[in-house]
């Protein structure tokens, strides 16, 4: 999947999804970006977990910090 097509996914996902899923993505997002091997995979990762946290700023109107 190309990047662009990734963040508009993931902002869908932000914007449609019930609070319990979106909370489910953040913890999975993030595990996948800092358990990643390959550096330039973790790089991609982490630009898409920016993308996720911007989305539900946006949504939620306020940081709602990171998963536990």
């Amino acid at each position: 999947m190309a990047d662009q097509d990734a963040y508009d996914a993931v902002i869908a996902q932000v914007r449609s999804s019930p609070t319990a899923t979106v909370d489910e993505l953040d913890a999975a997002l993030l595990g996948a970006a800092a358990g990643s091997i390959s550096a330039e995979a973790r790089l991609r990762l982490v630009r898409f977990y920016a993308m996720f946290k911007i989305a539900e700023v946006l949504r939620y109107e306020e940081f709602r910090g990171f998963p536990q």
